[in-house]
């Protein structure tokens, strides 16, 4: 049985030996590493996100999480005023989607954040993208957005992806392939600023290799048709006289 002495012995020997590596710069720089003196001693008087005392930014980071965290529920709440608000109604005549329900927190002073949700609607119908902010349950802001300006919605991905199943050029060459979609608004043509999805066909998803797109497909959202569609490489954004006549 091996004694302590003779384990502490060991121990010293093997340290006294890696030291003996070290170069004479790289023993300097440990040499003033550990004389750095890290403070982080917080400014209890500087409100909430925490600082620390002495920082030299003239402000500070905003944290992810307020004093309340944003629920679920919230967002639906959310969605439901800006949904019911008179002046949002009015923009919602014809066929629209909710894109999304962003909850965001703005700084006001120390002590305050207040939580707000960004509430996304596209309309196809009058090709208008509204933004509506909430906060405490209360409408503060209607914008009127362009249509690129808010990211593809899991919804238009699915719309696209059946739209670009079902068309003729790509009926039974795409079964069983993994669909995966991209916003375009196209800048001219007859789909000029739609929001339209290129559809991206690929074999099922593989962690280990990268896949290239064997189909493709642009869809107008706004006309619910494929505008551009066949094999690889991926389709362009514009379809061109040829690209209509194959596609007619």
């Amino acid at each position: 049985m091996v004694s302590d002495t003779n384990t502490h012995r060991n121990v010293e020997d093997r340290a006294r030996s890696d030291a003996a590596q070290i170069s004479p710069a790289e023993s300097r720089m440990l040499e003033a590493i550990s004389k750095i003196r890290i403070d982080t001693e917080i400014d209890r008087d500087a409100g909430w996100p925490p600082r620390l005392k002495r920082a030299t930014a003239g402000s500070a980071a905003l944290s992810a999480y307020s004093d309340r965290y944003v629920s679920p529920s919230d967002i639906r709440s959310s969605l439901e005023v800006a949904l019911y608000h008179p002046e949002v109604e009015e923009y919602l005549k014809g066929r629209w989607e909710v894109l999304g329900c962003q909850p965001f927190a703005r700084r006001r002073n120390a002590h305050s954040i207040p939580r707000v949700v960004h509430v996304a609607i596209f309309n196809y119908t009058t090709n208008q993208l509204i933004e509506i902010s909430v906060e405490d349950e209360q409408v503060i802001s209607i914008e009127e957005k362009e249509a690129h300006e808010s990211p593809e919605a899991p919804i238009e991905i699915a719309q696209a992806t059946a739209v670009a199943r079902a068309h003729p050029t790509l009926r039974g060459k795409i079964d069983g392939l993994a669909a995966h979609g991209i916003l375009q608004v196209p800048p001219e043509g007859s789909s000029q600023g739609h929001r339209c999805i290129l559809v991206m066909f690929t074999e099922q998803d593989d962690l280990k290799r990268e896949l290239p797109v064997l189909y493709s497909a642009v869809v107008d959202l706004n006309l619910q048709s494929v505008i551009l569609s066949g094999a690889a490489p991926p389709c362009r954004c514009v379809p061109t006289s040829v690209d209509r006549e194959s596609n007619s």
